[in-house]
């Protein structure tokens, strides 16, 4: 059996993969090509395979993510192992259109690539069969939208733990978050930048200031992009703890 799951960019791609390392017992693989320009990478268990891919993006999640790997299934046949059973896209819920959005974009995809399916509903698997190379094939899809409040995004629990673990460096947790969120206000407060065309609007959002909280501590801790210094901290969080943050991740192990 094989699987995907589909994220926006390359801090959930990353964060993804710790957590089904150490969350769900994933073995570490290969970097293989999925998504044209994006990462992905993929892990192994028992005889089971599964792949974390970067989209671009939220608006590329359905668009060039799910489209790419329904292309993949319908041409993928019993002589290789292309085809993919699972199908996950993991997303944040910034407001409160995504869950219904994604949903909307997802039944388009299937109708456009001739995917059978009853409904399809946010954090719940559903049971579709597409055709393929060989014949008709069952697939099962779950859009995952992590419910955005600030203590849940993966990027908060990270900190959290990082903090916790190291109480000699909690200030420098407490300096970045309150670093990010000055700056922030500062953009909003500010006319001119406020009147930016569309091409050069800073994203002031909450998801994008939970991501800027995460950019500045590794920037201020590991300035020099270390690599291992940086696999090290991610490596040692308690992943399997998100769960408890995070209810409907508990799907994951179903992979």
């Amino acid at each position: 059996m094989k699987s995907i799951i589909l994220c926006e960019g390359s801090t959930d791609y990353q964060l993804l993969q710790y957590f089904m390392r150490k969350a769900n017992g994933w073995s570490d693989g290969n970097s293989v090509c999925v998504i044209s320009n994006q990462k992905a990478r993929e892990f192994v268990k028992d005889d089971k395979k599964l792949v974390i891919a970067a989209c671009g993006g939220c608006s590329s999640l359905v668009s060039v993510g799910l489209n790419d790997i329904l292309f993949i299934n319908k041409y993928a046949d019993s002589t290789n192992d292309e085809f993919y059973d699972n199908i996950v896209i993991v997303t944040d819920h910034d407001d409160e259109n995504v869950g219904s959005n994604l949903e909307s974009e997802i039944k388009n995809s299937f109708s456009e690539n001739a995917v059978i399916f009853d409904d399809v509903t946010v954090n719940h698997w559903s049971d579709c069969n597409i055709s393929t190379f060989d014949g008709e094939k069952k697939i099962k899809l779950l859009p995952l939208v992590i419910p955005f409040k600030e203590e849940g995004a993966m990027e908060t629990f990270l900190l959290n733990s990082y903090k916790n673990q190291n109480p000699e460096e909690a200030f420098i947790v407490e300096d970045s978050v309150d670093f990010a969120k000055k700056i922030f206000d500062e953009i909003k407060r500010n006319d001119s930048l406020q009147a930016y065309p569309q091409g050069r609007k800073i994203e002031t959002g909450r998801r994008y200031l939970t991501k800027a909280k995460f950019d500045v501590f590794f920037s201020i801790r590991t300035p020099a992009e270390q690599f291992n210094q940086r696999q090290e901290i991610l490596k040692n969080i308690p992943w399997e703890q998100y769960e408890s943050v995070q209810v409907a991740f508990k799907e994951l192990a179903k992979l």
